[in-house]
């Protein structure tokens, strides 16, 4: 009996609400009767046992073991049927002896840019990387706010609307599965809607058709993963003009960024109230094993994108494209030819301070260079020359390529005061950093320098730094030893002008 229920289960979604229902009647049908007749057996066994004679077995023992698993196996599995996540939020057990399953109370867990922004807004704009909690967050809105009971045409919007089915309705964290049987929701997906039993109604649309959303009018309406649309500002105009009923149309707009210009238009707009939120912020409830996956992300534009909610795009002005350090990751030789470190220096240690750039680079017997540490920090000079003697040492460099325009001797003195032995160039920049950093970047751009992992803040340097901003520290640092490394003559990238 079990083996075939547990079958029917599987394979719910081809069948009826309604015949699930009779399935379920009939299994709480079967389950009584079973109790009735061990029940009954089990009196009769009693009874004889009590009349026969001491070690005169009855004619016909029936031994209570026999019926003792049975209905420990039909019990569980009805409450397994009950509680399953493909009839959960649908079938439902109307006798008050199956005990429901007990929902948390999404105002005790959740976190405090989870929940509905106060105050006086039209569109929410939840921001947020992957893992964040953004479709539940959304999803309990949707829902708090269709059981208040002043809002009551609701319009789920997803990239398709299989994946607003999928997602927004059935997910995880989707509006069934965080429902209470007390909200009387029922869904009817060949009308593509969900009602609530106050008269509150939601109809799924695909953003891919968005001329749907001309005719139907709503008070409330959520967009969810707005940046993977096909049409982004075309799907929120339309949208825009159906939002007109009732006092207070809202709008809540959950996604993952993209450098998309509308996304930066809407956070710039005064009706938007915008929550951003990272991955990490949501770790306690993430697998382990996708937690161990954001590790490799580290420093990528993926990161920023996808975990941090960073709108990465490449910048103009910027020397370096993102396409330039993705592409430049590799594991290093075991051998090195050459190995220098670059050290972009800071004559303070206080909080607010420049960071000591610290950049080891080695160069393989192929003219290869790999970018192998950024030990940069934020030190006094005597704790980061400490640092840099170790690196030394630790790496077998061969010299220490020091910028000296700020200290000048006395960064020299600080290093050799650690170790005496250390070989150390001293370099004053007479170049803008433009200058100095265009031949390294032709460097990227030949597949000659790679890097051994993803460092993350070095990076973001290398693809945001423009003239006129705050000095990269770690980028300087990586300059001065790849010039080194390479050779790189002043006069090779000083710019020239020609007056004809």
């Amino acid at each position: 009996m079990g083996d075939i229920f547990r079958t029917l289960v599987e394979n719910s979604d081809l069948l009826k609400r309604s015949d699930l229902q009779q399935l379920l009647r009939m299994s709480i049908a079967v389950n009584s009767m079973l109790n009735n007749v061990i029940g009954k057996q089990a009196d009769q066994f009693n009874k004889k046992e009590k009349g026969a004679p001491a070690g005169v077995p009855s004619d016909n023992p029936v031994r209570l073991t026999d019926f003792a698993a049975k209905p420990r196996d039909i019990v569980p599995f009805q409450k397994e049927l009950l509680l399953d996540d493909k009839v959960s939020g649908l079938v439902r057990c109307p006798e008050e002896s199956v005990q429901q399953p007990v929902r948390d109370d999404w105002e005790q867990i959740a976190r405090k840019n989870q929940l509905i922004p106060e105050g006086d807004w039209r569109i929410w704009m939840l921001l947020a990387g992957r893992g964040f909690g953004k479709t539940r967050a959304a999803a309990e809105a949707i829902r708090k706010l269709a059981l208040s009971g002043k809002y009551k045409r609701i319009a789920l919007i997803g990239n398709t609307i299989e994946e607003a089915k999928q997602v927004m309705v059935e997910g995880v964290s989707g509006l069934q599965n965080i429902s209470q049987d007390s909200d009387g929701l029922t869904y009817t997906p060949s009308r593509r809607e969900l009602r609530w039993k106050n008269g509150a109604i939601a109809t799924l649309y695909g953003a891919e058709n968005y001329q749907q959303l001309r005719g139907p009018q709503f008070d409330l309406a959520w967009v969810d993963e707005f940046a993977k649309f096909l049409y982004p500002r075309e799907t929120f105009e339309q949208l825009s003009f159906a939002l007109r009923m009732g006092d207070d149309p809202k709008l809540i707009l959950t996604t993952t960024p993209r450098p998309i210009p509308f996304i930066k238009e809407l956070m710039a707009r005064d009706d938007v109230v915008m929550v951003r939120g990272s991955s990490l912020e949501n770790e306690k409830n993430l697998s382990p094993t996708f937690l161990k996956h954001l590790e490799y992300l580290k420093g990528t534009r993926l990161e920023a994108q996808e975990m941090y909610a960073e709108i990465v795009e490449d910048n103009p002005n910027a020397l370096w494209a993102w396409r330039d350090i993705e592409n430049c990751y590799r594991d290093p030789p075991h051998f090195m030819e050459n190995i220098v470190i670059g050290v972009d220096p800071a004559t303070t240690g206080g909080k607010h301070s420049d960071e000591t750039g610290m950049i080891v680079v080695g160069k393989d017997f192929n003219d290869r260079a790999f970018v192998l540490e950024d030990a940069s920090m934020r030190a006094a000079p005597n704790i980061w020359a400490r640092k840099v003697a170790d690196l030394y040492k630790r790496y077998r460099a061969k010299k220490i390529v020091i910028e000296t325009n700020a200290g000048g001797d006395l960064l020299d003195e600080i290093l050799l005061r650690e170790d005496s032995s250390l070989n150390i160039k001293k370099v004053r920049a007479k170049e803008s950093k433009i200058c100095r950093a265009q031949p390294v970047v032709i460097l990227y751009q030949k597949n000659l320098v790679f890097h051994a992992k993803q460092f993350r803040e070095l990076e973001m340097e290398m693809v945001t730094y423009e003239p006129g901003q705050k000095s990269p520290d770690r980028m300087d640092a990586l300059v001065w030893a790849l010039t080194d490394l390479f050779e790189i003559e002043a006069s090779s990238y000083a710019p020239r002008a020609f007056l004809i």
